[in-house]
């Protein structure tokens, strides 16, 4: 078997968009952590983002990132290898026989022992006991984490990526009650069901919910518009007197601001009388303006439109 040691410092775009399994090797342990490489930026982009998210303790891997904490963050302790060139068809099946070469996951860094077991319609026994040893097998701490990443509204499949499990594996976990029982008791750990707060400023009302598209139905709302507001995509800040919030993002000084840009009122002077208003384009429309010119009066880059300025004469 050949193998290729890959200097970190050195890994250029050659490889791009070629398939490769490849290992991740502490020096003191020998300790592997195996994985394949399929996705078209290639391998040297994959190589960046287990340093990357070793540097900033993200690893999907808990039992690699523990490792790379306990040896003092040095990645002269470490040695990236190349096993073998690979295509789509095969992938799996050579990561496989490399987890089985270098035993990794009873003796290594991965985090489960077979290859894809999800992707695969009906299990086998073998399967199974996979799985079901993959919920058996995490600290407290990775419990933890994964109850608050989920009530901070990640899906189950992006949870399962930090711990190179599948989605029904951490579904199962947070569902499940006859895994981590005592772990879920001890930290009084609960699912949350919401995920979005919306807050109607008529009411004076708080909605926490968890599914964003039924809540807008419901309320008539365009729901591409209202996740538009949420992400900062429009100037204003409420649609049909609804704002709303990620989970995560919500906080009461934010909705703060969001009411009192809401509650700003303008003015306008036409013939010494004054006009004060709250929708510019309810404005302009009442008194035929053209909207464009009317915001520059209001921002006094313009005179007047049709007789209105900002400043009585």
């Amino acid at each position: 078997m050949k193998i290729l040691k890959v200097n970190i410092e050195c890994v250029n775009d050659n490889n791009k968009y070629k398939w490769f399994v490849y290992g991740i090797k502490n020096k003191i342990t020998n300790k592997y952590y195996i994985g394949s490489c399929t996705n078209k930026r290639g391998i040297c982009d994959r190589f960046r983002r287990h340093i990357y998210h070793l540097k900033s303790n993200t690893h999907h891997s808990q039992k690699l990132q523990r490792s790379f904490e306990k040896y003092g963050r040095d990645f002269n302790k470490w040695d990236f290898f190349i096993f073998e060139e690979i295509n789509k068809e095969n992938y799996k099946s050579k990561e496989q026989y490399y987890i089985d070469k270098f035993d990794s996951y009873n003796n290594g860094y991965n985090s489960i022992p077979l290859v894809g077991v999800a992707n695969h319609g009906a299990m086998s026994d073998k399967h199974k006991k996979a799985i079901s040893d993959s919920k058996q097998n995490m600290l407290d701490m990775d419990i933890v984490n994964i109850f608050q990443k989920y009530n901070n509204g990640l899906h189950y499949g992006k949870i399962g990526e930090f711990y190179n499990v599948s989605a029904p594996t951490i579904s199962a976990i947070i569902n499940n009650n006859k895994y981590y029982i005592e772990a879920k008791e001890k930290y009084n750990l609960k699912k949350e069901r919401y995920f979005y707060i919306f807050y109607n400023l008529i009411e004076n009302k708080f909605y926490k919910v968890d599914c964003f598209s039924k809540f807008c139905r419901a309320y008539n709302l365009n729901d591409k518009m209202m996740m538009s507001l949420m992400l900062g995509k429009f100037k204003m800040s409420f649609i049909k007197n609804w704002t709303v919030f990620r989970k995560q993002d919500f906080s009461l000084n934010e909705l703060r601001n969001r009411i009192k840009i809401n509650d700003k009122k303008y003015i306008l002077y036409k013939d010494n009388i004054r006009y004060e208003f709250k929708n510019i384009k309810i404005f302009c429309k009442e008194h035929m303006l053209d909207e464009t010119m009317t915001y520059h009066v209001l921002k006094n880059e313009r005179e007047s439109v049709k007789g209105f300025t900002l400043f009585p004469k």
